[in-house]
């Protein structure tokens, strides 16, 4: 079982099942994203639709999922060249590969990220599939982050697609790994707060590594 579905208004300490569901990490989800993947003819990305329990912040406080405070990281408005940039970057399928000059542009800490991908044990999974996630990861990150820029508006659409894609690859990624409680705890984790980044030489270095 890779889902639980309750109502929007549903208190999910109020059942087994929800309670079950929490303790195992299984992503509970509105029934709205029933609505939606039958509107769209597919199974979607379930993020946007996650249910967690607000009002218990001790949640996970036995295991190693910790929730940030839920500071907005997204943006409202980027510089056109950066824009073009990033809409340039962006892979035919969808995704984007790490990349040093977006992460300066957002904002987005790089070694942060490696750091949480290195803790949640993902680099264990083998080359391809870390590098898969690290894309899905990386590209999830920028659509949080950019979710207002009208500039934008066509490359999310399209990476939204392709996340949809390999959400059926790699299910619940989110929990599986214990990275947080939803997206944007992650994206709050991964902010950069100053202009320095990782280094070039250190970047090239990772990325030989994962490839090889």
């Amino acid at each position: 079982t890779h889902f639980l579905v309750v109502d929007n208004d549903q208190d999910i300490n109020d059942s087994y099942k929800g309670r079950h569901a929490q303790k195992l990490a299984i992503p509970i989800v509105s029934t709205l994203f029933i609505k939606s993947c039958i509107e769209n003819g597919q199974i979607i990305s379930y993020q946007d639709f996650v249910i967690t329990d607000k009002s218990s912040p001790d949640l996970f406080a036995k295991g190693k999922i910790i929730d940030d405070k839920d500071t907005s990281v997204t943006i409202d408005d980027l510089e056109p060249g950066a824009c073009i940039f990033i809409e340039q970057s962006q892979s035919q399928d969808g995704y984007w590969e790490l990349s040093e000059k977006i992460a300066l542009f957002l904002h987005i800490s790089i070694e942060q990220l490696l750091i949480l991908l290195e803790k949640s044990g993902i680099n264990s999974l083998g080359s391809q599939a870390y590098q898969d996630i690290l894309r899905i990861v990386f590209t999830k990150l920028i659509t949080i982050v950019v979710e207002r820029v009208t500039m934008l508006e066509d490359s999310l659409k399209l990476a939204k697609t392709w996340l949809a894609r390999m959400d059926s690859k790699y299910p619940s990624i989110l929990f599986r790994f214990e990275l947080g409680l939803k997206w944007e705890s992650v994206a709050i984790k991964c902010k950069s707060t100053s202009t320095n980044q990782i280094s070039t030489l250190k970047l090239h270095w990772y990325m030989v590594s994962i490839m090889c």
